[in-house]
């Protein structure tokens, strides 16, 4: 009786089976967390290009709105007011506060321009462009109007 109680003493620890059963459920468990996280962690910066890139075609927007905007008070008094130039710096081939400038001041900040058909004979003598902005995946349409 003395025997069985001293090797019951002495057997403090882990034995290998219990080893092996704890590695092999540990990396089960893991290879489960990598599947699980593994497209979150890679994509997890996609938020923050689409908004970058929302904010690059924003800011271009703002240009063509602005030059448009110019080009409608050149037309209230038919002619270019101070401090309000429908063409950018370094735009060529654009002059003066006239549709065909505001539509090359338009490539010029990086839209790209289409002539849209009106549909209709009461719009006859106006001309619709459809500018579409595209940096990278963000896409933004305006529509202007001569």
């Amino acid at each position: 009786m003395k025997k069985l109680m001293r090797n019951a003493k002495k057997e403090k620890g882990f034995t290998l089976l219990e080893v092996i059963v704890t590695l092999t459920v540990m990396a089960i468990m893991a290879s489960f967390l990598v599947a699980f996280m593994g497209t979150a962690i890679t994509q997890s910066s996609d938020p923050v290009k689409q908004t970058r890139d929302l904010g690059v075609a924003g800011t271009s927007t703002e240009k063509i709105a602005a030059s448009y905007a110019c080009y409608l008070a050149a037309n209230v008094d038919g002619t270019c007011q101070s401090g309000c130039d429908v063409c950018p710096t370094g735009c060529n081939g654009c002059s003066g506060c006239t549709w065909s400038a505001f539509k090359t001041a338009t490539a010029c900040n990086g839209g790209t321009v289409t002539t849209v058909s009106s549909g209709s004979l009461k719009n006859a003598n106006f001309q619709t462009i459809k500018v579409t902005i595209t940096t990278n995946n963000q896409k933004l349409i305006s529509y202007f109007m001569e």
